[in-house]
């Protein structure tokens, strides 16, 4: 059996007879031992309850500091008894003991001390301090240890305690404020967690750098505002407005400012959506950044800053990883509708799909099309990709051009001809019983997919992969309206909910 396994199990039974004898050297071993059987009771209690689970809930830099008090205490009482000194740390109140030690005493506080020391040592275990640094919790070991030393078991345990709840408070309240200069709005400042009373006095001051009279914008991203931040902020933007400020309240993660406002107050903290603009179009949210400033702005310019301001940070750990090698699983061929975003529908981020976008997401048999051909061959030679999927979606220009009998000029029309075949398969399925209830032009994007899945089969390099099962082909739908992804499926063009080929994989 594993030391560490031995040490980790004696510690429990090790505080125990602690405790006891602690409570025996006060009140008598029959006390002792009856608290002893009550603690086992109740433990034995919240093991077969649900309750045990949030008996675990005890901090753990607690627990941890609390053995470490113990056995640092145990250590020093083993070192004043050796050398004779009088007993200056102790767990508990214990009577007067002289100074004299008979050989036989001593020698068995030889042996206690070696046993006890080694034990006490073990106890204060180097893996758990490193995990309670990573995780910012020594302030509470330390607390509980040296309440431990000094005050004794139920001191320590209570300083802990405190200790824990003040970090915990600290955490729960803490924010982040930001006042720097912008080129666009004059002055933005950003406040980010969870602003209440406690964290007034600091905002205060460090909406003193913002210069009076200027263009501010308040950027909020809190998950709670309490009433004595919202009547601080609204007297800050009421006095700077006074002074001939303008200040732009811009919510980003929830309307806390707005509700606040319109006396209709959230009472708990909102949890992050994880969508907030990364979803969002443009028109969504620039229109209220250009009101800031007074001026339109181009929307490129502003979303790219916007990307620099919040976006870049998320996202920049996983493109340092591949800022060298890409390694897509995916080959992702769609339209290039606007409406349709690969990287949305599928949750995927950066490293995660190889795109091909064009208009009715076609592709043309094996040497019609250079660039077509291109991608193929090096998405399946190149990248290795697992998986291939052609992804059509609703209200697709492309299938209403084709369909409308008008004659398209241009190098529009020249592409659009890569449609045929799969007109051809549109007009051989019209007798399908699903396609009496589907409108003529989504009834032939679905068949434009299944046809150009068709026609990824025509390159040597797809119907080698495919024939030695290391390639997959898939066909997709995607829903705008519903924001639904469906399967189609090949026999009857029907439109198949995604878990079932899950399922069957």
């Amino acid at each position: 059996m594993d030391t560490r396994s031995v040490v980790t199990r004696l510690e429990l039974p090790l505080a125990v007879v602690i405790l006891a004898a602690g409570l025996s050297a006060q009140h008598g071993w029959v006390v002792a031992g009856a608290v002893v059987v009550l603690a086992a009771g109740i433990r034995l209690v919240l093991g077969a309850s649900r309750l045990g689970h949030r008996a675990l809930a005890l901090s753990p830099a607690v627990v941890h500091g609390t053995l470490a008090g113990a056995a640092l205490t145990v250590i020093l009482d083993q070192l004043h008894s050796l050398l004779g000194l009088p007993t200056v740390f102790q767990l508990w109140p214990t009577p007067h003991v002289g100074l004299s030690h008979t050989l036989v005493v001593g020698a068995v506080a030889v042996l206690a001390g070696l046993f006890g020391g080694l034990r006490g040592l073990r106890l204060i275990d180097v893996a758990h301090l490193r995990s309670l640094w990573r995780h910012h919790e020594i302030v509470t070991y330390l607390a509980t240890a040296v309440g431990v030393v000094v005050g004794g078991l139920v001191a320590g345990v209570t300083l802990g305690l405190l200790a824990a709840m003040c970090v915990a408070v600290y955490r729960l309240t803490h924010c982040t404020v930001l006042v720097e200069p912008c080129p666009e709005t004059g002055w933005r400042v950003t406040v980010r967690g969870t602003l209440v009373f406690l964290g007034v006095g600091r905002l205060l001051r460090e909406l003193r750098d913002v210069p009076p009279g200027s263009a501010v914008t308040l950027e909020l991203h809190v998950d709670l505002l309490d009433h004595a931040a919202f009547e601080a902020l609204r007297r800050w933007r009421t006095e700077h407005e006074a002074g001939g400020g303008r200040v732009t309240v811009e919510e980003v993660h929830d309307s806390w400012y707005q509700r606040a406002g319109a006396r209709h107050p959230r009472l708990r903290k909102t949890l992050p959506t994880g969508a907030g603009r990364l979803f969002a179009p443009w028109a969504a949210w620039q229109q209220s950044a250009s009101c800031a400033t007074g001026a339109s702005r181009d929307p490129i310019t502003a979303g790219v800053r916007e990307f620099e301001r919040r976006g870049a940070e998320l996202v920049r750990p996983y493109l340092e990883d591949l800022a060298g090698v890409q390694r897509p699983g995916q080959f992702f061929i769609t339209c290039a509708d606007s409406r349709v975003v690969p990287n949305v529908i599928t949750s995927s981020g950066p490293g995660d799909l190889f795109c091909v976008r064009n208009v009715g997401n076609l592709v043309p048999r094996s040497g019609l099309d250079l660039s077509i051909g291109a991608a193929v061959e090096f998405a399946v030679a190149g990248l290795g990709v697992s998986t291939i999927v052609v992804c059509g979606h609703s209200d697709c220009g492309a299938m209403k051009a084709t369909l409308s009998g008008k004659r398209i000029e241009g190098q529009l029309g020249s592409w659009l001809r890569h449609v045929e075949p799969s007109v051809r398969l549109f007009r051989e399925t019209r007798a399908w019983p699903e396609s009496a209830t589907t409108k003529g032009h989504e009834w032939l994007g679905r068949m434009n997919v299944l046809q150009q899945l068709t026609h990824l089969r025509t390159y040597p390099a797809v119907a080698e992969a495919v024939a030695a099962g290391r390639l997959r082909l898939l066909g997709l739908y995607f829903d705008i309206g519903s924001a639904r992804v469906s399967r189609v499926d090949p026999d009857t063009g029907e439109l198949l909910p995604l878990e079932r080929l899950v399922r069957a994989a």
